[in-house]
């Protein structure tokens, strides 16, 4: 049987796609991610909070009522609060190449990531429609949704490999009937640190920066 070979992407345990992501709930029921349906632009100061609440809602199925974090070690506290028996742990982010392989893993595992994202001061944006997702410099957490890779046949239906990040970025709208808002992607030609192999974020409508990622926190429900 020749080899085929195609793109594809994994999604996150628990994520429902209908109008807006939503996850799933113990009795079966889709209900909107925490945070979704605020018409007014999430502050990047709370985004932890809410892509905090949106992860324990798809490793639980239950939107829990909880303190708001100001910082990562404080998310590091309230997710193992609320993951008994689960795991989760804070990180430095890896090399690209690493931080996708970490990903994929996580996901495949029934994981998630939370992504502390910083735009690059000066990085040039090709506005169509929507704003950066965050001033140049400044930083805000994003949820890992999903991984892109590289589906090849015969062999398992999954990406043996990633190359690239799916992410819902709270400080921007969710776009309709998909899961992630935000692609994010290693630049083509990565160097030796994060701040000169920075990653591009393509929003759906082809908004496009460059930024890095300098804090994981990685979480899988128990079991």
């Amino acid at each position: 049987m020749p080899v085929r070979e195609g793109q594809v992407r994994l999604y996150v345990a628990g994520l429902r796609i209908l109008t807006v992501p939503g996850h799933a709930r113990p009795d079966d029921r889709t209900q909107p991610l925490p945070g979704i349906l605020v018409r007014q632009p999430v502050r990047a100061g709370r985004s932890g909070a809410i892509v905090l609440r949106q992860a324990l809602a798809l490793l639980t199925g239950e939107q829990a009522a909880m303190p708001s974090p100001r910082s990562a070690d404080g998310m590091l506290a309230c997710a193992r609060q609320y993951l008994p028996g689960g795991s989760a742990e804070l990180l430095e982010a890896p090399d690209p190449a690493g931080l996708l392989q970490r990903c994929l893993d996580t996901v495949r595992a029934g994981g998630l990531a939370l992504l502390l994202w910083r735009a690059l001061p000066g990085s040039r944006e090709v506005a169509t429609g929507s704003p950066p997702s965050s001033p140049s410099g400044a930083g805000h957490w994003l949820l890992l949704a999903g991984v892109e890779g590289v589906w090849q046949a015969p062999g398992p239906g999954c990406p043996a490999s990633a190359c690239a990040l799916l992410v819902l970025d709270p400080t921007l709208p969710p776009t309709w009937g998909c899961g992630h808002n935000l692609h994010l992607a290693p630049s083509p030609t990565p160097q030796a640190t994060p701040v000169d192999a920075p990653w591009t974020a393509r929003t759906q409508d082809g908004n496009v920066h460059r930024g890095y990622i300098s804090l994981v926190l990685a979480c899988r429900p128990s079991g």
